[in-house]
């Protein structure tokens, strides 16, 4: 008969009061275990052989039996013919569906390449991998239960069992060999004949793609001729050809992703360096008693200057993940857009004619009615206000409009100002893109057209930066369409 954790669980009373001794011997025998408390002190084990392997640093990779979740683990290999492992944390919803909540890729050495699974993990033993597959060795299953004493004490059950006893593993082997003293013979003579009918055929039929693999794994150019492939393997070869060009483009998304993370790794370092530096310096300066009386204003002023600096670009981070996450949603409320956007443009006026900044605004005496995320639809006008107002000279004039067409409502923000160079234009609303001026000088996040276009897209919009404008005096030109009636 199989044993497993839950023939231990059965006895709840005596886990709940320490017992471990009285545990009956039939569950004992075939069946380890280990008890740990939350601090990770073992309180008990059930062998000495289950003693040495199971270590408390292994039970945040196992998942506790009662929790309904489980890992799923895929094994793939690589174009250059390297090993790799998908490991995804998957569970039930409500609807009974499979859910991935978490996921992470391993090399062959368990090093973690990507991922979010293992948060804090560089690299897994091959203890915790083998935890991870939820087989401790290879007749072996290892699982965990979580419960509370009498007492309200925390307590972690690692249980490593046989996947079956050792009596049925030798009755089954044995009625195997039975049925293969008299099954092998014929089995083999039938192979063989069918190997002599097929074998040709087949290696003929086969060659071409074999010689696709090939090319393939050496990176050259090839490709299947397919009046050379037997009619019966031809919807074969177009899946492998499909298949071969969806691995091309996952690896050229997964090479440009990871440029892209590290591209991002060092602007958010460099970005945040960049105040924290004054800041530690100014406040060693304050502290050590080294600033004249008349001159500690301006440093306090400087520091909470950066300070302002480096919690702005936190929020925009903050904000930025927030809205890539699946399950973030709008809070749309009909409103009268054309209102909406000149209540927005009210609030600041006064800052923008401060600043030394003319605005034209253009907005059509109509009702135009839409459903949008009031706070993020604020968000989004003022990032592109606070754009035209951080990178350009005072006396630049800024540009408002509003209409609608058959399908879209069409906002339009533009300015007169220095414009946007061409090696910027293309990738305008990736993360931290920003003039070196404009970076150097510490203005902005380099996150605000990027918060912008997601705003946009999750009201099932466009925004484009217009780089063909018919207008020459308009400088920098952002058109952004909405659909009348919102998919989102």
């Amino acid at each position: 008969a199989f044993i497993s954790i839950k023939d231990i669980v059965m006895y709840h009373k005596q886990l709940e009061t320490d017992s471990f001794a009285d545990l009956p011997s039939r569950v004992t025998k075939n069946c380890s275990f280990v008890v740990f408390d939350r601090s990770g002190q073992q309180l008990y084990s059930s062998s000495r052989e289950i003693d040495e392997k199971i270590s408390f640093d292994l039970t945040d990779f196992i998942l506790d039996y009662a929790d309904g979740s489980w890992y799923s683990v895929s094994e793939n290999i690589t174009s250059d013919g390297q090993k790799t492992y998908i490991v995804m944390l998957k569970n039930h919803d409500s609807s009974g569906n499979e859910v991935v909540l978490s996921f992470c890729l391993l090399d062959e050495n368990y090093h973690i390449t990507r991922g979010n699974l293992f948060s804090g993990k560089g690299q897994l033993t091959e203890n915790q991998f083998n935890v991870v597959k939820g087989s401790f060795s290879r007749e072996q299953t290892i699982q965990k239960y979580s419960y509370q004493t009498t007492e309200g004490e925390e307590r972690i059950l690692i249980s490593v069992c046989p996947q079956m006893s050792n009596d049925e593993y030798a009755r089954m082997i044995e009625h195997t060999q039975k049925i293969w003293y008299f099954a092998l013979p014929m089995v083999l003579a039938v192979i063989m004949i069918e190997a002599l009918l097929f074998a040709k055929k087949i290696k003929k039929s086969i060659v071409h793609i074999n010689t696709a693999i090939h090319s393939y794994q050496s990176k050259d150019k090839f490709e299947v001729d397919q009046s050379k492939i037997p009619y019966e393997f031809l919807s074969i070869v177009d899946n492998f050809n499909d298949l071969l060009g969806w691995m091309n483009d996952l690896q050229h998304e997964k090479e440009n992703m990871y440029k892209e993370n590290r591209q991002m790794i060092a602007d958010i370092s460099h970005d945040l360096k960049t105040p924290l530096t004054v800041i530690r310096g100014y406040a060693k300066a304050l502290s050590e008693g080294r600033v004249p009386e008349e001159k500690k204003k301006k440093y306090l002023d400087i520091i909470y200057e950066k300070s302002m600096l480096s919690a702005d670009l936190i929020d925009s981070l903050f904000d930025c993940v927030k809205m890539e996450h699946p399950n973030f949603k709008l809070d749309l409320q009909e409103v009268d857009l054309c209102e909406y956007v000149k209540e927005v443009l009210a609030e600041r006026y006064n800052e923008i004619e401060e600043n030394g900044f003319d605005i034209d605004v253009q907005i059509p005496e109509e009702t135009i009615p839409l459903s949008i995320d009031k706070n993020l639809f604020k968000r989004l006008l003022g990032n592109l206000l606070n754009n035209s107002l951080q990178y350009n000279p005072p006396g630049t004039t800024i540009f408002v409009s509003l209409k609608q067409d058959k399908k879209d409502v069409v906002i339009t923000v533009a300015d007169n100002g220095t414009g946007i160079s061409p090696e910027l234009a293309d990738d305008i609303f990736k993360p931290f893109v920003t003039s070196n001026n404009a970076r150097s000088s510490g203005k902005g996040t380099g996150l605000g057209l990027t918060i912008t276009k997601k705003i946009v897209e999750l009201h099932g919009g466009s925004i484009s930066l217009c780089q063909d404008n018919s207008n020459p005096n308009l400088k920098t030109v952002f058109i952004i369409r909405l659909p009348k009636h919102n998919p989102c």
